[in-house]
């Protein structure tokens, strides 16, 4: 549907849907569209936030901004709104229902708050082409027409394959002068236009959809008599009936046709999804509304059940159905709830599917069709007219088949020549076509709708969906936001000093026994544990979100240390072995060890905060999922890695590295959820910091530049999805104040620049007003320097993205900082880093570290640029993340990682990952970094 062919003439309008589509985010579509392609061509689906902020009378489908509307990916989700006509020529000009529709609004967009879930909505004012309702509008052209039409055959679709359905009914009240009858003398027949709706004559011009009652006197009830009597004096005295936007529609929307149909297909909506899901899909403002589809939704899905239960009785199969009870079935009745408060129904047996279906249809012969909602009436040229409409959705309009369930749904999709059918015959062929589908595919439809939620929505959800930063933290951040370089150099220097200091210490060979090790013993074990334990009472500050006191995080590892320096010595005494094998592993055990220990070093008031307990049980959990993944498993695929020089195995190896750091931040995403999303960009620093520090220790065994450019391939990839999330995170929010600025430009004589009525709700002011301040700042160059509107998803996005590039950055310079240090260094033999590379490795090593700091520098420059164009500060806004989300855990978490991959190529740790240990049970030299030999008497 296009609302201009040229989108190059200057009409701000000049949108295609073609070209709305084209500039749509990638990946799969909303089920809608992936089942019904063609209600991507003839509808237009609103944004929700542009539809809250419209004002009454709201502007007709083509008359909005195309910025309004955009296509849906499968992640987000559909609202479809049923509400019946007011009038003819409008459905709600005075915004009788903008209250109650913006309030159940307000409460679907409360769900996706914490997401970047997009919402739409079908309003079908916003869908389809309308004609117009004031004098100045033009009337729909011939293809705007043909849409229209088309359009209507996809309605049921759109409320079968909405994620929310959402139903009006507010009482008809006709407001002050609607019907005032007056008196125009002197009119020059010649002037007037007049058309024939019903039974009443409407004038169009020059008194637009007021009625006309008498001329000179004479009643007249049609559009011949009419003229014949203003032809008879070239000026008449005329009465008319005043009606500003045409004739009013005083039947109930329980009694009309369209809502019926609407509800129906509401119900069986909501019979398809699970009964505790019903308030979450389905809304409205009347509770005997809502009370209704509820009970129609009760009676298919027993009827449902009941076809099932036969048919499983039929095959032979196991005929029990658990503890359903068929007796209390719905029927319809008034909006009582039970003692427990729930929605309660009558007591009716249900018949079989077919047989519900049927007492439906019988129920829509009841309900009117008013002349208001005939849109043929309006131009009866319409009906004289054939109009070549295609079958969509196996929908033949004009069809006088009498039966619903027993007569085969056709399968030939070919375009015919069709009347445009009245209202009534649309509806009732609608009815009966969907229920013919339904009663023959009632199992995989209900199938496919409960499948989106568990399948693509899972997978959407965890690709595409960002939580929101808490309030308090984006305060944080931007009372941290300054210039201030020594946070970074603190942070890329000093983790470097405690390694090297772990590692320069006057070591003795680890074959000369226990004793002569005091050393280590007593002192680079020591040391590199208590490194290693720093960070475990920071992660639990920011789990619990308070601040533990001096003997949380000092004392207590202290005291786990002294602890650690146990284990060892005795292990060596007790079975005459050192190294002690795995010695490293005996510190983590100890900490696992020490952990409930933490818990008493707690303040009392701070472990009776609530949910204190939980909190810190969660932290204990991080902290076995962080050494699981990324102390035991990474090293031990580490090397793995180093023994293949095979490019597809190393490529196959590396996706499962990759694989695993997505596996520990997809559990820390769900662990965010109960948390707080505030937890999740830290634990993102540490998954992509260890993961960086195992890919530079890999980096020691390559041989291959094929290998080099496939890591920095998939570091490419990761870095473009990254950009893509913040544009998409970012866009809705560039959208609104590109239209905020347009509406504030534009003549109040344009429809599109109708003031806007921001009715965001309570929960979202203080947003409002936090994310006007000056940590974005102003400008963006797509934007002519309107200060850019965004929310803490967007800051999520952001962190995470700057995040990931500075460890990238930082690990491999901190490596280089560490391998020429130790390769100069008296103890360089202990180290495995640099004693046990061939001759020339330490060079090429040296080469791949320095060409990674230069790709991950790229992509930081990268990332900090295109943040910068968005309007943001990014490095005042990256010490803002780091200071605010705790400094100090980011610190010694950052050490904590390159410490412990330090101690593992440490000799005197014990670490064979062969697991042979040559130097236990029997004579062994060692020669350098792990490498020992047997000696042979």
């Amino acid at each position: 549907y296009e609302l201009n062919e040229d989108p190059e003439d200057g009409d701000s309008n000049s949108m295609s849907w073609e070209a709305m589509e084209a500039g749509s985010s990638g990946g799969a579509r909303h089920p809608l569209f992936e089942n019904v392609p063609r209600a991507a061509e003839t509808m237009r689906f609103i944004r929700v936030d542009e539809l809250r902020r419209l004002q009454a009378p709201i502007p007709r489908c083509q008359d909005l901004d195309p910025e309004c509307f955009g296509v849906m990916r499968a992640c987000d989700k559909l609202i479809a709104i049923s509400h019946g006509w007011r009038f003819q020529m409008h459905p709600d000009p005075y915004g009788v229902e903008v209250e109650p529709l913006d309030e159940l609004l307000a409460v679907i967009e409360e769900k996706y708050r914490d997401s970047a879930v997009e919402l739409y909505a079908f309003l079908d004012y916003t869908a389809m082409p309308q004609r117009p309702f004031r004098q100045d509008q033009d009337e729909r052209t011939e293809d705007e027409e043909d849409t229209f039409r088309e359009a209507l055959l996809h309605l049921e679709a759109v409320f079968r394959y909405a994620d929310h359905l959402v139903h009006i009914d507010v009482p008809v009240e006709l407001p002050p002068g609607e019907g005032e009858v007056y008196q125009q003398s002197s009119v020059l027949g010649s002037l007037l236009e007049l058309r024939q709706v019903g039974p009443h004559l409407q004038c169009v011009l020059p008194f637009p959809f007021d009625h006309l009652l008498t001329v000179n006197g004479e009643p007249v009830k049609s559009v011949s008599v009419a003229e014949r009597l203003l032809a008879q004096a070239d000026l008449s005295d005329v009465t008319f009936e005043r009606h500003r936007y045409g004739l009013p529609n005083e039947v109930s929307c329980s009694d009309r046709g369209w809502i019926y149909l609407e509800r129906f297909i509401t119900m069986v909506v909501a019979a398809m999804v699970k009964e505790e899901d019903f308030d979450g899909t389905v809304y409205a403002n009347n509770e005997e509304v809502l009370q209704e589809i509820y009970e129609g939704a009760q009676y298919l899905r027993q009827a449902a059940q009941k076809d099932a239960l036969f048919q499983r009785s039929v095959n032979g199969l196991p005929s029990f159905m658990g503890s359903g009870n068929y007796s209390n079935v719905a029927g319809l009745q008034s909006n009582e709830t039970n003692n427990s408060g729930e929605r309660s129904v009558r007591s009716r047996a249900p018949p079989s599917l077919c047989q519900a279906f049927t007492e439906f249809e019988d129920r829509l012969k009841q309900r009117k069709f008013s002349a208001a909602s005939v849109d043929k009436s309006l131009n009866p040229s319409l009906r004289a007219v054939s109009t070549k409409v295609p079958l969509v959705g196996n929908l033949v309009t004009g069809s006088t088949s009498a039966g619903s369930c027993d007569t085969p749904v056709g399968e030939d999709n070919d375009a015919v020549l069709l009347p445009p059918p009245s209202d009534a015959e649309l509806v009732a062929e609608m009815m009966r076509t969907l229920v013919k589908h339904l009663a023959q595919h009632w199992e995989e439809e209900q199938a496919k709708r409960q499948a989106r939620p568990l399948v693509v929505q899972k997978l959407e959800d965890y690709v595409w969906v960002w939580n929101c930063l808490t309030l308090s933290y984006m305060q944080r951040i931007q009372g941290e936001m300054r210039s201030d370089p020594m946070l970074m150099v603190l942070l890329a220097l000093v983790p470097v000093m405690l390694v090297i200091s772990a590692l320069l210490l006057p070591y003795s060979r680890p074959d000369a026994g226990l004793w002569a090790n005091m050393v280590h013993v007593f002192v680079g074990f020591p040391w590199i544990s208590l490194v290693c334990y720093l960070p475990i009472p920071r992660l639990a500050e920011v789990c619990m979100q308070v601040k533990l006191p001096k003997r949380c995080t000092i004392l207590w590892p202290v005291v786990t240390t002294l602890i650690t320096m146990i284990p060892v010595p005795t292990l060596a005494t007790l079975f005459d072995v050192y190294p002690v094998p795995f010695a490293p592993l005996t510190a983590a055990g100890t900490y696992l060890f020490c952990l409930p220990l933490m818990w008493l070093f707690i303040p009392q008031k701070i472990r009776g905060r609530p949910r204190a307990r939980e909190r810190f049980c969660w932290s204990i959990f991080i902290q076995f999922a962080t050494s699981s993944v990324f102390c035991v498993v990474y090293p031990m695929l580490n090397v793995w890695l180093q023994s293949r020089q095979d490019l597809v195995q190393v490529v196959l190896v590396a996706l499962v590295f990759l694989g695993c750091r997505m596996l520990f931040e997809s559990l820390m995403v769900q662990i965010s959820q109960r948390l707080g999303p505030d937890v999740y960009p830290v634990m993102v620093w540490i998954a992509e910091f260890f993961y960086q520090v195992a890919l530079c220790d890999f980096f020691r065994s390559i041989q291959q530049w094929g290998m080099i450019c496939v890591f920095v391939g998939v570091d490419l990839f990761e870095n473009l999805y990254y950009f893509y999330c913040f544009h998409a995170t970012t866009r809705g929010q560039r959208r609104k104040q590109r239209r905020h600025c347009s509406v504030s430009s534009s003549s109040s004589g344009s429809v599109s620049s109708a003031p806007v009525v921001d009715r965001m709700s309570s929960g979202g002011s203080a947003w409002s007003s936090f994310s006007r301040s000056s940590f974005w700042s102003v400008t963006s160059s797509a934007v002519s320097g309107s200060e850019i509107l965004r929310d803490g998803i967007s800051a999520s996005v952001a962190s995470v993205m700057l995040l990931r590039a500075l460890a990238d950055v930082l690990v491999p310079a901190q490596f280089l900082a560490i391998l020429g240090v130790l390769h100069y260094s008296p103890t360089a033999r202990f180290s495995g880093w640099v004693a046990d590379l061939p001759p020339g490795q330490l060079d090429r090593t040296l080469s791949y570290l320095a060409l990674s700091f230069s790709v991950e520098l790229f992509f930081l420059v990268a990332s900090c640029c295109i943040l910068q164009w968005r309007g943001m500060r990014p490095l005042q806004f990256l010490r803002g993340v780091i200071v605010g989300g705790n400094a100090a855990l980011f610190a010694t978490g950052t050490t904590a990682a390159l410490m412990w991959y330090a101690s593992l190529q440490l000799a005197h740790s014990g670490c064979d990952f062969q697991f042979r240990f040559p130097w236990v049970g029997g004579d062994a030299t060692w020669i350098h970094g792990r490498q020992w030999e047997m000696v042979h008497h």
